[in-house]
Formats: structure tokens, C-alpha cells, sequence
């Protein structure tokens, strides 16, 4: 199962809708706990991103963590429609982190 977190609710199994609000309500907000992330049972992994464009992909429980400086809210959108598609490694690249 997927899950997408964001300060006001957790979602299960998140569509590309999901995502789409969750960014609006992470936009240009800098408070200290102004995030979202996504995680997936089926793989170890989970990405996050801050209101200033930071992101984070951890792998493996937590024991791999890679930090990345997203473009804009576009390049996030794709980036968390390609976790909801399932395209793994894909992400991994995006971060440097392919296996």
C-alpha cells in the first residue's frame, strides 16, 4: 500500500489528484514542518519535499538518504506521479541513487 502524508491528513493509496492538492497546500510555505512525503509498502522508499523546493529520498528503513534541490512544482508533480505509477528507479535517478 502507498501512502501520502501531509500536515493535515494521510492518504492511502494516493492519486494523482492527491498530489496535485497536496502541493497547493505545501506551496511557499516555510514553516518548519510545511511538508509532504510518499511511501510505499511495496518498495522502501519514500520521497519528501518542503515548501522551499528540498527534497529527500530514503531508502532501505531509513539506512540510505539522499537529498536533492527540486526545479519547481512541476518537477515535483512528476516526480510523485512517477512513485503513484510505480516507476521506482526512475525516481532513484532523479536523485542519484539508482540501484
Amino acid at each position: 500500500m502507498a501512502y501520502l502524508a501531509k500536515p493535515s491528513d494521510t492518504i492511502e493509496n494516493p492519486t494523482r489528484d492527491d498530489v496535485k492538492k497536496a502541493i497547493i497546500e505545501i506551496k511557499d510555505n516555510f514553516e518548519e514542518h510545511a511538508a509532504f512525503w510518499y511511501g510505499s509498502d511495496e518498495e522502501e522508499i519514500v520521497v519528501e519535499v518542503h515548501g522551499d523546493l528540498k527534497g529527500f529520498l530514503i531508502l532501505d528503513a531509513g539506512s540510505t538518504n539522499f537529498k536533492f534541490q527540486f526545479d519547481d512544482w512541476l518537477q515535483v508533480e512528476e516526480t510523485f506521479n512517477d512513485l503513484i505509477d510505480g516507476r521506482w528507479d526512475l525516481v532513484k535517478s532523479k536523485f542519484n541513487a539508482s540501484s
